[in-house]
């Protein structure tokens, strides 16, 4: 089943791709197991293509598109699992202010929610102090911030600022993302994790949880 979801997302068929994953259910198999085991590997594989050039902008988009129409359509059952506790983590995530790009973020916000995440999702150009407020509002203890433009940088930046002023760091951890960061930066301005895509930011947030 997984290998031909594989080539369905090469192919961008979405159809035919929703249509497996419809078959997969009816035959018993759970959700959760199709995300796990199909929808998320196969999310870090368009990645890792487009990274090495293997795959154009225009590819990463269509592929990523037949990706997100299976994963909207699972989440709901996801949600609804018995397997999901009532009182899920809530994530703070959204595109720094001066950056109106979000294909990954919204990425990140579905691998999340697919994970037991519950996220408030800021969009995009977000200032800094509306994250602050949003984590403290919800009770959330992670803050995810993502920018695509080198120049929004200084606005991760700015956030640790104002919550080390805040005396919010430590309470509230952060990581960050996007084509303009690395792990460099993020340990240069402060910030508690880094994730290259999506799957690696849930594996990020969830270490960052236990410490």
């Amino acid at each position: 089943m997984y290998d031909n979801l594989a080539k369905l997302v090469i192919n961008w068929d979405k159809e035919a791709f929703l249509d497996l994953i419809k078959k997969g259910l009816s035959e018993g198999v759970k959700a959760t197991e199709i995300a796990n085991e199909g929808l998320k590997p196969l999310t870090r594989d368009i990645f890792k293509k487009f990274k090495q050039n293997e795959i154009i902008f225009a590819e990463f988009l269509l592929m990523n598109d037949v990706l997100q129409t299976g994963m909207s359509f699972l989440l709901p059952m996801i949600r609804d699992s018995s397997i999901r506790g009532k009182n899920r983590e809530k994530i703070v995530l959204g595109t720094v202010e001066g950056d109106v790009h979000d294909i990954g973020k919204n990425i990140v916000k579905v691998v999340l929610e697919m994970e037991g995440f519950e996220v408030i999702d800021l969009g995009k150009n977000v200032p800094v102090r509306k994250f602050i407020e949003a984590a403290e509002e919800n009770g959330a203890r992670i803050v995810g911030t993502s920018s695509l433009m080198t120049p929004t940088l200084c606005k991760m930046e700015e956030l640790e600022k104002e919550l080390k002023r805040a005396e919010l760091k430590g309470k509230i951890r952060t990581i960050v993302g996007g084509e303009a960061t690395s792990a460099e930066f993020a340990k240069e301005i402060g910030a508690d994790a880094w994730a290259e895509e999506a799957v690696e930011a849930a594996q990020k947030i969830r270490e960052l949880l236990k410490k």
